[in-house]
């Protein structure tokens, strides 16, 4: 899940840096990881019930 996550935080703060200015990306940053830490457990349940899926 490690690489995963770093692959799309990657590109999350690439297109943030396009957008935004640095504040609202370090806001933006640590929002989106508070996100992606509640999401995690549900993805990995959603990808061990359909690993067809994925």
């Amino acid at each position: 899940g490690g690489t995963l996550a770093g692959i799309l935080l990657q590109s999350d703060v690439e297109v943030t840096d396009r957008f935004n200015r640095p504040t609202t990306k370090i806001i933006g940053i640590h929002g989106w990881l508070d996100n992606l830490n509640s999401l995690l457990p549900i993805s990995k349940k959603l990808i061990e019930h359909n690993p067809s899926k994925f």
